[in-house]
């Protein structure tokens, strides 16, 4: 699920002097993206990790039919 945000930093030329209001904002635009960045990839982990307890649940399931067959 990618972020299609624009960087404000694209808005400057290179080598332009920034004031600091500008400095300031663009780490605070750096963070918001890493932060939505790092909660996409929790919430990715969680939906791995939900479909892995469902597959171990099936798995034993599996298990348990196969003993009773086995017997």
């Amino acid at each position: 699920m990618p972020i299609q945000k624009q960087h404000e930093f694209s808005q400057f030329q290179p080598y332009q002097v920034l004031t600091h209001q500008q400095i300031i904002q663009n780490y605070k635009n750096n963070d918001k993206l890493r932060s939505e960045t790092e909660f996409n990839n929790l919430i990715q982990i969680m939906q791995v990790n939900s479909e892995l307890n469902q597959l171990k649940k099936e798995l034993e399931q599996i298990e348990k039919e196969k003993s009773q067959l086995i017997e």
